[in-house]
């Protein structure tokens, strides 16, 4: 699909770079009923991918620093979930300070509802729905699927879950192999942009975030883990710093304010952030997927307007429609066996590279702002997706993260 990138023009102070002290924050775990300090409420776990990859869905050694394709997620470390099986049924993530349901069940939405009110595992009244965040941080993308994985019922003999099945019991439903759909609390009511109450779901075969219709009649079934534990898991607490970057306190991470505000491969925006110097700071970098996720505001789907604070600057692009919408943005998440990389849209959605073959909404899920895609690196005639004159890479903006120190 080409792109136009739309010219945003900023003011002299919002490019001020200045440097700074930040003082980081401790907080405990006593609330969450875990014996043991956390050093943020919201910690981002790490997306668990150790391979690196150029444009092919072949693995690589890592390039060293100044090589092409240098910067990509395996490269960067984030604290690691660290689970305990309780023996009764639960599980501890002690780096998200959050308590798991081990098992899960296929219900109706208003099913459950109610199982999150009546269930008493571990002996612990307070279980709950996980929000699109909470649900998130349990995708583990050292899984893999084939390629094309849409041609068979069956899962490949060498598909891997993306969640840890050491501790979590999981398996492919029968109906299809990426039927594994877990539903979140995180919901839309009907209205001009959904057309209908919509559910934001993970899906445990593919790794991916996506959004599903709400049937009218309240038939249509989902997967459910519960959650408890951590109420503020989730939740951002951002700080603009007045020199063109924003810290989040709560997940210990500290954002550009501007985007990459023109559209680059993933090659190019891994170079652009490893190159890039700015607010007086030189160790910028392309988040991974459960980063660049962290930053996504739910509540605002519903608005027009990007799902994400608008102390942000969010590009504008235009479709080869016409249409002016909100960016797609590059994480250095790429995914095993495709050729790809994992993304989020803050517009509408463009769809997935590797659900091009499907339209249908109950297979692919609905185009609205907050998804996660798989976006190809190099689009080429034969892969599923309408374009012309052989192949050409595939653009995106990129929004840079650095670790607050």
């Amino acid at each position: 699909m080409m792109v136009k990138f739309v010219t945003l023009f900023l003011t002299s102070s919002a490019l001020t770079a200045c440097i700074h002290e930040e003082r980081q924050p401790t907080y405990t775990a006593s609330a969450y009923e875990l014996q043991r300090d956390t050093l943020f409420p919201f910690t981002v776990v790490d997306s668990g991918l150790n391979q690196c990859f150029e444009q092919s869905p072949q693995p690589i050694p890592c390039p060293s620093r100044h090589q092409p394709f240098t910067g990509q997620d395996a490269q960067y470390t984030a604290p690691a979930s660290q689970y305990i099986d309780n023996g009764d049924g639960t599980i501890i993530d002690q780096t998200t300070g959050l308590m798991w349901q081990k098992s899960y069940t296929l219900v109706t939405l208003a099913q459950a509802e109610a199982a999150a009110k009546e269930a008493m595992l571990g002996g612990y009244p307070d279980w709950r729905l996980p929000n699109a965040k909470e649900l998130f941080s349990l995708v583990n993308f050292s899984g893999q699927y084939r390629e094309n994985p849409y041609n068979s019922i069956e899962a490949a003999a060498d598909a891997m879950p993306f969640i840890d099945t050491a501790y979590f019991d999981f398996q492919y439903p029968a109906s299809h192999n990426l039927n594994a759909i877990f539903a979140t609390r995180t919901r839309l009511s009907g209205g001009k942009i959904t057309h209908g109450d919509v559910v934001y779901t993970v899906n445990f075969a593919s790794g991916q975030l996506k959004a599903y219709p709400v049937e009218p009649s309240q038939n249509r079934r989902f997967y459910i883990r519960l959650v408890r534990g951590n109420p503020d898991y989730g939740k951002n607490r951002l700080i603009d710093n007045g020199d063109g970057t924003i810290s989040d306190v709560a997940t210990g991470l500290m954002w550009s304010t501007l985007d990459s505000m023109r559209p680059l491969s993933w090659q190019d925006v891994l170079q652009y952030a490893e190159n890039l110097s700015y607010g007086g700071y030189l160790d910028w970098r392309v988040p991974n997927i459960k980063e660049l996720q962290s930053i996504v505001d739910y509540n605002r789907v519903a608005t027009g307007k990007p799902p994400i604070s608008p102390r942000f600057v969010t590009s504008l692009y235009q479709r080869e429609s016409g249409d002016i919408d909100y960016a797609l943005y590059w994480s250095s998440t790429s995914i095993k066996r495709s050729a790809g990389a994992s993304t989020i849209q803050f517009g509408h959605s463009t769809g997935d590279a590797l659900l091009a073959h499907y339209h249908e909404p109950a297979t692919r899920g609905l185009d609205l702002p907050g998804v996660q895609h798989t976006s190809l690196k190099i689009v080429q005639a034969g892969n599923g997706l309408s374009i012309l004159g052989g192949k050409r890479q595939q653009k995106h903006f990129v929004r840079a993260v650095r670790n607050i120190h």
